[in-house]
């Protein structure tokens, strides 16, 4: 296992703002769904990538109390975030993670790379969630949208058959997953611990 990744999986993510996690999640979010349509253009007719695509851009299957929206997962993130007006919680410091993050993504990987970057985080995000997911009571918080999220990505990616299976035969360049994964662990690093 990547030493990012595992220093990713050891975090204090109990000491960091629960809003601060989900805001994470916009940025990843929003990432991922600009990773995975550059994806498409680089696999057009891979039929597998065309299924995690059908069930993670463009649906209606991410639900939460009265959100039914078609989307990207990330725009029930988003609507949640306008709806219970947390937008103004957010740190600076994971704000300005967050644009250091995307920036870096957006600037740094080709299209072939970030789709490397998807076939990867499939197959690690469901540890990740997992941990993320135990360190805080979500409901308690008002965050059982964020939850939701957690818990419905860990059945997605993880399940046999799920997105990690469905994208495990994309070849992986180390060098491209060393780079990607250092950068996710400096966004995680960069929310606060003083919750």
């Amino acid at each position: 296992m990547d030493e990012s990744v595992k220093a990713i999986l050891n975090l204090p993510w109990g000491k960091m703002s629960p809003v601060d996690l989900a805001y994470m999640s916009t940025i990843t979010g929003t990432e991922f769904a600009e990773s995975l349509r550059l994806g498409l253009e680089v696999f057009p007719d891979d039929e597998k990538i065309q299924q995690v695509i059908l069930e993670e851009l463009d649906t209606d299957n991410l639900r939460f109390e009265d959100y039914k929206e078609s989307g990207d997962h990330v725009d029930m993130l988003n609507h949640f975030f306008g709806e219970k007006e947390l937008w103004d919680d957010v740190s600076k410091e994971a704000r300005g993670g967050g644009e250091a993050y995307l920036d870096t993504i957006r600037n740094d990987f080709t299209p072939l790379e970030r789709m490397m970057t998807i076939a990867s985080r499939e197959m690690i995000l469901p540890d990740v969630f997992s941990v993320i997911l135990n360190a805080h009571d979500w409901s308690g918080f008002g965050l059982g949208f964020y939850k939701q999220y957690l818990d419905d990505h860990i059945r997605w990616d993880g399940d046999d058959g799920g997105h990690g299976d469905l994208v495990k035969h994309i070849e992986l360049n180390p060098a491209v997953l060393k780079r990607f994964w250092e950068h996710r662990l400096k966004l995680y690093q960069s929310l606060p611990t003083n919750v």
